[in-house]
């Protein structure tokens, strides 16, 4: 699990490190509606993460290997636009490289 955060913290949203407060902001952009979403989205997409790092990825999420950026970032975001993925899940993902059993379950598409 810890490879996965690792690869997290390097694919998810371009530029944007939301923690605490920010977090507030970045997830009442993101219910704005699917234009906002789409527009984060393609910008974390975008962002690379290493072959082996996008493995480990993909087998955790049993997903194929060229689907992990794409399925990643639409989970998490998605995640945060439905208030599902919390400001605690973030912070603890993004700022203590922590996966909560919530964000676990979000990145698994449980």
């Amino acid at each position: 699990m810890r490879g996965l955060v690792a690869v997290l913290v390097s694919v998810v949203v371009s530029g944007c490190t939301p923690y605490g407060s920010e977090y507030d902001a970045v997830a009442y952009y993101l219910r704005g509606g699917s234009a906002a979403r789409s527009a984060v989205e393609q910008k974390c997409i975008e962002r690379r993460s290493s072959q082996k790092s996008r493995q480990e990825i993909a087998a955790e999420l049993n997903i194929p290997e060229k689907r992990v950026p794409t399925v990643v970032c639409g989970r998490i975001i998605n995640g945060i636009a439905s208030g599902r993925v919390t400001r605690d899940d973030y912070v603890a993902l993004y700022g203590q490289d922590k996966v909560t059993p919530n964000m676990q379950a979000v990145l698994l598409g449980q």
